[in-house]
């Protein structure tokens, strides 16, 4: 029995969880997965035929599931994202049966964001299905995944291209530091990146404190940007680490399809033919350092000259 006949069985025996996050691309298979999950869950419990509710929920058509998705120029998902699902969460459905949230990268939920929608997550209305895509379940908050059940989408998960990966690929393509005064130059660089980046996430975001936060709003905001940062820091970190694995991986095996950024093949090879693969290992562990280091207080400017990339 594969996964989704398990989803189904579920379905028919009324013990379908009220909460799923779904590992997968909220582009491709993730996306995909959800609307079979919510085909399924309608054609099993209404009288509806089955392809005029596959084209109504792929159409986005269907009055009782509601999507959410990111928004603005840092593609985050923000209170005023949640406006109206938590209309269809909070009323009758429209037809009687199910209702059905879907939250489209679902990694990019804001910290307020995460929080407001956090108690409806804990004790939704009955008949209703909260389905969390992402290809990043690690950067949900705790409280968020731990109220969740964990599903894996079938198929091959595409890689989502966040709007400022070219700026930190076009550092990578420099290739690492060959001596001292690149090393300072570079990371510098890197820390020019990461700060502007943050710093216009922050700006994007809706982080007034509620009523009950007034007394603390100082220590409230900071905490909120802290987290917002560590977040996007952890994700740079990481697509630096896919990098340099490129790099290892055409080392080993030049003509591999097996590649993150494969638009970027050429450079990727000039890489694996200049450095030794003791090099190439040592720079993907200083992204993981990179990655460790961020969650400290160390100044951006000291992680990045101790193990700069």
């Amino acid at each position: 029995m594969n996964l989704r006949e398990d989803v189904q069985r579920l379905i028919r025996e009324q013990r379908l969880a009220h909460a799923y996050v779904i590992l997968g691309s909220s582009q491709g298979n993730g996306l995909a997965f959800a609307n079979d999950i919510i085909t399924d869950l309608f054609s099993l419990t209404t009288e509806e035929p089955r392809e005029r509710i596959e084209h109504r929920v792929h159409a986005r058509l269907h009055p009782d599931v509601g999507w959410v998705e990111p928004s603005g120029a840092m593609r985050q998902i923000r209170v005023d994202d949640l406006k109206p699902v938590t209309k269809i969460i909070g009323e009758k459905s429209f037809e009687g049966g199910w209702k059905v949230v879907v939250f489209l990268h679902a990694e990019r939920l804001n910290v307020q964001t995460a929080n407001k929608f956090l108690k409806t997550l804990e004790e939704p209305p009955a008949k209703t299905l909260i389905l969390m895509v992402t290809g990043s379940p690690e950067q949900l908050l705790d409280t968020i995944r731990s109220r969740c059940q964990l599903l894996q989408a079938p198929g091959v998960m595409e890689v989502d291209v966040p709007e400022w990966e070219p700026a930190l690929l076009e550092l990578l393509v420099m290739g690492p530091p060959r001596n001292l005064m690149e090393r300072l130059t570079r990371s510098a660089s890197f820390k020019n990146l990461f700060e502007s980046i943050a710093n216009r996430l922050i700006d994007e975001q809706d982080l007034e404190s509620s009523e009950e936060e007034a007394e603390v709003e100082d220590h409230v905001l900071k905490g909120r940007e802290s987290s917002l940062k560590r977040g996007l820091y952890r994700e740079m970190a990481e697509r630096i680490e896919r990098w340099y694995r490129d790099v290892l991986v055409l080392q080993n095996a030049p003509e591999s399809e097996e590649l993150r950024y494969p638009a970027h093949r050429e450079i990727l090879l000039e890489q694996a033919g200049t450095l030794k693969p003791l090099q190439v290992c040592k720079l993907v562990e200083n992204a993981g350092v990179v990655a460790k280091r961020l969650e400290t207080n160390l100044p951006l400017q000291v992680v990045f000259e101790s193990a700069v990339v």
